[in-house]
């Protein structure tokens, strides 16, 4: 708006005029804040005149698709005030980051403080985001201010804001969010906590800045990506040498990622999650055990065709009818799954309620199978290969949910086309409930029941035949695990 030179000018000639020379500061202040506030304003007309009659893209009303998740926690509602907080980490000698929207506190912070119950049900070394503003996740992330009102309206609620992390983490440019959690205290109040990846920074090399900078201009010269902030790319958020503290160069992943997400907007995700389907089909040739009503879900969210197997649709049919019967659900357990489950089959497992899923996968299949996790708004999930014939399965499962016990596990197993017999390294894992899943030509249904009781102490709770078109095409069974 006005040069550094001139700015300096003026301060010299005002510098024995305290009173004019605060005048000067906050008129140019508010000059400043209107221009960024007309511009912004400007963008945001366009924007609504352009998007006038077309319809509301599917995603936005269906993502992110795992359920959110709340939290009640025995703390009053003033300790989670920014002062409250700051002054808690100031008098402890604790580390906490202060920005203009939140506060973060990192894994050594978490861990002293009254939250620390939220580091049990994620990944070793995560440390939360607080938003200074209260309420829940329909809120926006950024607070009111001058200078960017206009930039608050355009910016995503809390609940869009893991989208966008998403996207960015699988660009390789954001660290990986975990989960997004409403804290609610004893009164009501409620409070949005981002858990996410802990970065331990190292020093920034030259480049860095100009090369994260470059790749968030691309996805935006691409259509994926659109920055709302009122400064544009020429604001301090995007400047050398640290883009205003929002660059960290990762230790554990030697690359520099972007920490502050919540200034961007996805209008081409639509697209984006249809391009992340087709790759990950390619790595799952048999249909997802969908339900008709699941399946038809789908093809319109990623507006792809989603191939339809009568034999799948009753399977995931009956499966659900077992789950009712025996009074066990998915909603806030572990699932664990093993096998040929197909991508989405595991995103309608976090969809119903899982508190937490890892699946089992051939090694080449794992991107794909993220990418479109992540695209569909899941962030409470972990992938690992296939472990070898002799490996425990369960030293494959991130340390957290070895904790967490079999109570609580719920494992989805699936017989694959060649499996001739139950497969140990599975049985090793931790679980209280197994669905049995086993297409007709997979072999004898009772022998491999039979089989699985002469190794562990189980109880059949219900199975059923699964009939297509009244052929038989397998068989579904839940089974419990008896003893610890």
């Amino acid at each position: 708006m006005t040069s550094r030179p001139i700015r300096d000018l003026v301060k010299r000639n005002l510098a024995g005029f305290p009173a004019l020379t605060h005048a000067a500061r906050f008129c140019y202040v508010a000059l400043l804040n209107a221009r960024l506030e007309a511009g912004a304003a400007l963008r945001y007309v366009a924007e609504r005149a352009a998007s006038a009659g077309r319809a509301r893209p599917v995603w936005e009303a269906a993502l992110p698709l795992q359920p959110v998740r709340r939290v009640r926690l025995p703390v009053e509602a003033r300790f989670l005030q920014p002062v409250s907080l700051l002054a808690f980490c100031r008098d402890r000698g604790l580390i906490c980051g202060a920005g203009g929207d939140a506060l973060y506190l990192p894994p050594a912070t978490l861990a002293a403080s009254p939250l620390r119950d939220l580091q049990t049900n994620y990944p070793k070394g995560c440390g939360i985001k607080i938003s200074r503003a209260t309420g829940g996740v329909d809120q926006p992330y950024m607070t009111g201010r001058p200078g960017r009102y206009m930039a608050r309206r355009m910016s995503y609620p809390h609940s869009k804001q893991l989208l966008t992390y998403n996207v960015l983490h699988a660009a390789g440019l954001a660290p990986r969010l975990y989960d997004l959690v409403e804290v609610e205290t004893p009164d009501g109040t409620l409070r949005v906590c981002y858990v996410v990846e802990h970065v331990t920074a190292a020093a920034l090399e030259e480049n860095d800045c100009t090369r994260v900078v470059t790749q968030l201009r691309d996805l935006e010269t691409q259509g994926l990506l659109k920055l709302i902030s009122a400064a544009g790319w020429s604001g301090v958020d995007f400047q050398k040498p640290d883009c205003n503290g929002n660059l960290i160069r990762s230790v554990a992943h030697q690359r520099p990622l972007y920490v502050d997400i919540h200034n961007f907007t996805l209008p081409g995700h639509q697209l984006y999650l249809s391009e992340t389907w087709r790759e990950a089909a390619t790595f799952a040739p048999e249909p997802p055990v969908l339900t008709d009503d699941a399946r038809a879900f789908y093809a319109r969210l990623l507006d792809n065709e989603i191939a339809r197997s009568a034999e799948a649709a009753a399977m995931a049919d009956a499966s659900l009818r077992l789950l009712d019967e025996a009074h066990v659900s998915l909603a806030d357990r572990v699932a664990v799954h093993w096998g040929c489950v197909h991508p989405l089959d595991s995103a309608e497992a976090l969809r119903r309620g899982a508190r937490w899923l890892h699946a089992f996968r051939d090694k080449a299949a794992l991107p794909s199978a993220e990418r479109l996790l992540l695209a569909l708004g899941c962030t409470r999930f972990s992938l690992a290969p296939m472990p070898a014939a002799d490996r425990d399965a369960a030293v494959a499962l991130p340390p957290f949910l070895s904790a967490i016990g079999r109570s609580d596990t719920l494992l989805h197993y699936r017989s694959g086309p060649e499996e001739t017999g139950w497969q140990h390294e599975a049985l090793a894992l931790p679980w209280k409930y197994m669905l049995f899943e086993h297409p007709a030509q997979t072999g004898d249904f009772q022998a491999r029941l039979d089989a699985l009781a002469a190794r562990l102490p189980v109880r059949l709770v219900g199975s059923r035949e699964v009939l297509c078109e009244a052929s038989p095409v397998g068989h579904v069974a839940l089974i419990e695990r008896t003893s610890r």
